[in-house]
């Protein structure tokens, strides 16, 4: 993760190393690591949610 990386890189990067215990961590904390406020964090994690439901819904 580099400090130029955007908070969606570094959250895509997060995800990439850690996935596998994303859902045990706060978003709070999560938010803190990739270096951004919690209400951010929020919006772009429900962005990449309805982006990946509707990408998984298309047939």
């Amino acid at each position: 993760m580099t400090i130029s990386s955007s908070a969606e890189e570094k959250y895509e990067e997060f995800l990439t190393r850690y996935g596998h215990c994303s859902n045990r961590i706060t978003d709070k904390l999560i938010a803190s690591y990739i270096g951004i406020t919690p209400e951010f964090f929020s919006k772009l994690k429900n962005r990449k949610l309805s982006h990946s439901s509707d990408g998984s819904s298309a047939a």
